[in-house]
């Protein structure tokens, strides 16, 4: 019983976490290697629950997303672009 998160497997990877946030918000994520991340919350799709997800980070071998927070947008500081990934499999079909 219960509800379905995201499908997950080796390939994909796995869900680190959910935050709820608005469009108007900001994403900060930490990968194990020492990388951050921030991004626009309105740049990531909306997705069902049976989704496979979206690629916000790329992270190096082994390493992967230890710790992410919402916070509130900054326009001053530089963000990263969230990966389009259906444009990217579309290329490969």
């Amino acid at each position: 019983y219960g509800l379905t998160n995201y499908k997950v497997d080796d390939v994909r990877g796995h869900v680190c976490g959910i935050k709820i946030v608005d469009e108007s918000d900001d994403v900060i994520m930490v990968s194990s290697d020492g990388i951050i991340i921030r991004i626009h919350a309105e740049d990531v799709r909306i997705m069902g629950r049976i989704a496979k997800g979206v690629r916000v980070m790329r992270v190096g071998e082994g390493a992967k997303v230890v710790a992410f927070t919402r916070t509130e947008r900054d326009d001053s500081v530089e963000t990263e672009k969230v990966e389009q990934l259906l444009d990217a499999c579309a290329d490969k079909l």
